[in-house]
């Protein structure tokens, strides 16, 4: 549900800033699957879900992927900080933390880091 209300806010700040193309990347595989498979439905989850469908399909390009926690590392650490906070979501113009520095270095020079399963474990240990 937080996925679903993050991605709603998120859609909706980007129609608000006059951003039409990007790519949105979740860790929550389910989400994905609801949001790029037509016919999917939920109870529970409905009106947020055509909610944020309805927000894709306003804009000119959006391409909704999976990625694995590992490599959504800097939303997951805005994520937990933004729990924290005591007031609205604001956007300030300042830099980052220190924090999030350590983890958008890896992001700006294209490096990433395994997801640690039992395929990758068996093609490192074949090196």
């Amino acid at each position: 549900m937080a996925e679903l209300w993050a991605l709603r806010d998120g859609l909706t700040l980007a129609i608000q800033l006059g951003i039409r193309c990007f790519e949105v990347e979740l860790d929550a595989k389910v989400i994905v699957e609801m949001l790029n498979n037509a016919n999917s439905s939920n109870k529970k989850f409905s009106p947020l879900l055509l909610d944020c469908k309805s927000l894709i399909a306003s804009l000119t390009q959006v391409q909704v992927a999976h990625v694995y926690r590992e490599a959504n590392r800097c939303a997951n650490f805005l994520a937990k900080k933004g729990c924290c906070m005591r007031e609205d979501f604001v956007i300030f113009d300042v830099s980052p933390s220190d924090d999030l520095d350590k983890l958008l270095v890896p992001d700006i020079n294209g490096l990433y880091c395994y997801k640690w399963v039992a395929t990758t474990l068996a093609s490192v240990v074949n090196l």
